[in-house]
Order: C-alpha cells, then structure tokens, then sequence
C-alpha cells in the first residue's frame, strides 16, 4: 500500500499475514515494527537503527510520563533539564501551544483534522502535541502517534494494527472518518464508551477538560 502527498512523497506499507504494519517507507528512510502474541507494539526500529521497545503489565500499556530526557503531565506542563513548559490544549485536548513560566509562547503547532501537523514553530520536542491531553505520543522520526495498545499513522487516518477487540465496521480506521468528535486514548474503541470519550459532550459552546484520572 502506497500514500501519496501534495510534494509527491510516496509512503509505503509493509503487512504480514496477521495484517499488522510490519514496516513504513518514506523515501529511502524504512521504520519497522515488531509485535507480540497478542499483536501489541514490542519495538519500533528508526531508519538511524535507533529503536524504542515496549513492554506490558497486567494492566497493558498505559502513557509513558517520564522518557529519560523529561517528566511529562499531559495535558498540563513537562519538565526538560529544570525548564518547566505548559501545555495550552484545544477542545479536543490537542497542544496548541507551550508557554514558559514567564508565560510567553514558546512553540506552536497545528495539526489537520486527522492530526497531520501542519505548522509549527519552537524546538521544544515534546510528544504530546495531537490529541496529547488523552495521552496520544507523537513519534518524531516515523510521524506515527502511539494510541495506548495500536500506532496510528495521521497521513491515512488509519491504525497500523486491526482492533483488537473488532470494534465497528472498519478495524482500521480513526473512528470512521470523523476525527473531530472523538478521542481514543487505548486505540480499542471507535465511539462511545469508557475508552473513547466524546470531544462535544455537555455545553459544545464550552471547551472539554480531559479528566486524566479515567
């Protein structure tokens, strides 16, 4: 499978027999992808041959809040090497800006509807930008967003792995092609219940608050 963009860049898909993403092409650049059993994301291998590995407990995957490089609240503010940033998220919980302590901007972003960033400006790396007050991480190198159990590439609107628990008519698909309603931050679930939370519940003239403890 083949993507195609405005600057004719071509992406390639690789699948194996189960159906999950095994690796992504862009150019000459490959990243792959390894899995378990139970088709959950084991390791991503970046085109330099850095890799990032993923392990589970009882609970599965939840968030990661701390990298080695800064502590993370998403949703709020991260910490980088004693500088504190803060996040100013949209209605759908995505970071539209940073801010210091002194409270000047720092960075921008925005992103389309399916969470292909658009714009940005600022060099702070964080990975939470789409829809990242739910938790959803962006990866740098691959352009891919971890949605806890399944990696979500924004440039299809598509999961890279089929849905675990067979939720709707599309396995793949970011909540049947209508992105500015939802928020799945355990990639299980199209709409509807504990997991995907609607973005327009209550007042739709106020903004949402994710309630980060569900």
């Amino acid at each position: 499978m083949c993507a195609q963009s405005a600057e004719v860049t071509v992406k390639s898909f690789t699948y194996d027999a189960a159906g999950r993403t095994t690796a992504v092409t862009v150019g000459n650049d490959t990243t792959t992808l390894a899995y378990d059993y139970e088709s959950r994301i084991t390791q991503i291998t970046y085109p330099n041959q850095s890799t990032n590995s993923f392990s589970y407990n009882g609970l599965d995957t939840r968030p990661v809040l701390t990298d080695g490089a800064a502590t993370y609240t998403p949703g709020i503010s991260e910490r980088r090497s004693s500088v504190t940033k803060f996040y100013h998220p949209d209605r759908l919980g995505t970071t539209e800006r940073l801010t210091d302590t002194n409270q000047s901007t720092t960075d921008t972003r925005k992103y389309d509807a399916f969470g292909l960033l658009t714009n940005s400006s600022g060099s702070t790396p964080t990975p939470f930008g789409f829809a990242g007050a739910w938790g959803y991480q962006e990866d740098p190198d691959s352009g891919l967003k971890l949605l806890g159990h399944r990696y979500y590439d924004p440039s299809t609107g598509r999961f890279l792995t089929r849905d675990p628990i067979k939720d709707g008519r599309n396995w793949y698909s970011y909540f049947e092609n209508n992105p500015l309603k939802w928020a799945d931050p355990e990639g299980l679930s199209e709409k509807g219940d504990a997991a995907a939370r609607r973005a327009d519940e209550g007042m739709s003239k106020s903004p949402i608050t994710p309630n980060m403890r569900e």
